[in-house]
């Protein structure tokens, strides 16, 4: 199985031991979520009320191919629950900076 890393992130994935399972490296293209932002909706007093945020799609995010998983960052899965062949990292207490190597345990599917 090919995994292709579309984060700007190194991922390694760690053990309870924290002996390194695997790692991927950015592969110089990065998944992008084409966000739709919140409308207003009402208002209760001065405070705004508007709608989630929802999403159109993922740039960057090649078609599903036969043995080719995508690792993304976690907005990105959000925006394609319909795709069997996309995995984020367990990311659990912290926000990386572009850059940033990552050690998680596992892998998630979205």
């Amino acid at each position: 199985m090919k995994v292709i890393n579309l984060t700007p992130n190194t991922i390694k994935v760690i053990n309870n031991k924290k002996e390194l399972l695997a790692q991927f490296e950015p592969s110089g293209t990065l998944a992008i979520a084409r966000v739709n932002p919140p409308r207003e909706v009402g208002k209760i007093g001065n405070i705004p009320i508007g709608t989630a945020v929802t999403f159109d799609g993922v740039e960057n995010l090649p078609e599903p191919q036969e043995g080719v998983m995508y690792i993304v960052s976690p907005l990105e899965g959000r925006a394609v629950k319909d795709r069997t062949d996309v995995l984020i990292p367990e990311i659990t207490i912290m926000t990386p900076r572009e850059g940033d190597v990552i050690s998680v345990r596992q892998l998630l599917t979205c």
